[in-house]
């Protein structure tokens, strides 16, 4: 699954490079309950953009009921809400 993510990922930073968009992209796993991973997935991207000077994170947007958003949190939510960069997000 990681490396099909890798791919279509690659094909839009090919894309974005031939239009002259400097694009430095890559795949980041978050895995839950794993010792080096400190924080939110929302924490672990604004952590890998700012190590990466990234002027823009671009990640899927998907919501869910309260009830769950309450219960598993939100990735969307908190990249709204904590985000220091631009962030675009698709569904």
């Amino acid at each position: 699954m990681e490396e099909q993510a890798q791919r279509r990922i690659d094909d839009v930073a090919h894309y974005l490079t031939q239009h002259r968009i400097k694009v430095a992209a890559r795949t980041v796993a978050h895995l839950k309950g794993v010792a080096h991973l400190k924080g939110s997935a929302a924490d672990e991207l604004i952590g890998v953009g700012s190590e990466q000077s990234a002027d823009l994170i671009v990640a899927g947007a998907y919501g869910r009921s309260r009830p769950g958003e309450w219960i598993f949190g939100g990735v969307t939510r908190d990249l709204l809400r904590c985000c220091p960069v631009c962030c675009l997000f698709s569904h």
